[in-house]
């Protein structure tokens, strides 16, 4: 995850074995939720996914899938 014209936040997030998605979907969240700055938020939606949220005025940000080592878990970044 970055703002414009800084250096990219690495959010790493632990997955174990046979976790089912909807607490893979929590980890990410609290993951998120322990390096985001005011202004911007971390929410489970429909159990399995997560929303990453600016609020007012907050810099606009972007947010990449660098790498995974989870196994039959499907990710996909979208934009609302």
């Amino acid at each position: 995850m970055w703002k414009d014209g800084l250096a990219p936040l690495d959010v790493p997030v632990a997955v174990s074995n046979n976790q089912g998605e909807n607490a893979i979907a929590r980890a990410t969240r609290d993951a998120f939720r322990s390096v985001l700055s005011k202004g911007y938020k971390a929410e489970i939606d429909d159990g399995e996914d997560v929303l990453l949220k600016k609020s007012g005025s907050t810099e606009s940000f972007s947010v990449a899938l660098v790498s995974s080592t989870a196994k039959d878990v499907d990710i996909s970044i979208d934009r609302e």
